[in-house]
């Protein structure tokens, strides 16, 4: 793997891959600025993880219905039932909620920023993927991802967790590629429990 690594040249080792990522960068940032949402998803998300961050109840049971004087209980949808997402999903969630606080905005740039920030690691994964599965051919892969309009309106500036769980795939696969069958196996696990 070591002697792979050295041969492989690197995401930042040619002038058009600096470019490609960094107009990757921009769109993102654009995402981030962006003032609307085509999804309220992400409120229930912040609601789930103030649950069990401010709450102490378990959101995959307990439903937002229960904490009607949340500043998040008429934001979103589906205050009537619990959490569809996985356990990880809910710790991490958790996590942002309470860094957040109270605050509308500050919860929905911290975890717009977080899934933002966690899907340049994804390009940074594809990267490697494809130039061990198609040398070559990674720059393509970087464009098709990184500057996908579906992609960057959908999922990055609605700031679905679909992010982290590409990710935990993402880098299962790459391990598996680099024959790190039990740290993928981990990974895909853990890409279950989003």
């Amino acid at each position: 793997n070591g002697s792979d690594e050295k041969r492989r040249p690197g995401i930042w080792s040619d002038r058009n891959n600096r470019i490609i990522f960094a107009f990757s960068i921009v769109f993102h940032l654009l995402m981030f600025i962006t003032p609307f949402l085509l999804s309220t998803d992400v409120f229930d998300y912040i609601r789930h993880g103030r649950i069990f961050a401010f709450y102490g109840e378990n959101p995959l049971v307990v439903p937002a219905t229960y904490f009607p004087q949340d500043p998040f209980f008429s934001l979103g949808g589906w205050v009537g039932t619990g959490s569809v997402y996985g356990s990880l999903h809910i710790y991490v969630t958790a996590l942002l909620a309470r860094i957040a606080g109270d605050g509308v905005a500050a919860n929905l740039l911290l975890f717009r920023g977080f899934f933002i920030s966690l899907n340049l690691v994804n390009l940074v994964l594809i990267w490697k993927i494809a130039s061990r599965i198609k040398p070559g051919l990674e720059r393509k892969a970087l464009v098709f991802y990184g500057w996908n309009p579906f992609i960057l309106t959908l999922v990055v500036a609605n700031a679905h967790n679909d992010i982290l769980m590409l990710a935990l795939v993402l880098a299962g696969l790459l391990c598996y590629l680099d024959k790190r069958y039990l740290i993928g196996v981990f990974c895909f696990t853990l890409a279950t429990l989003v």
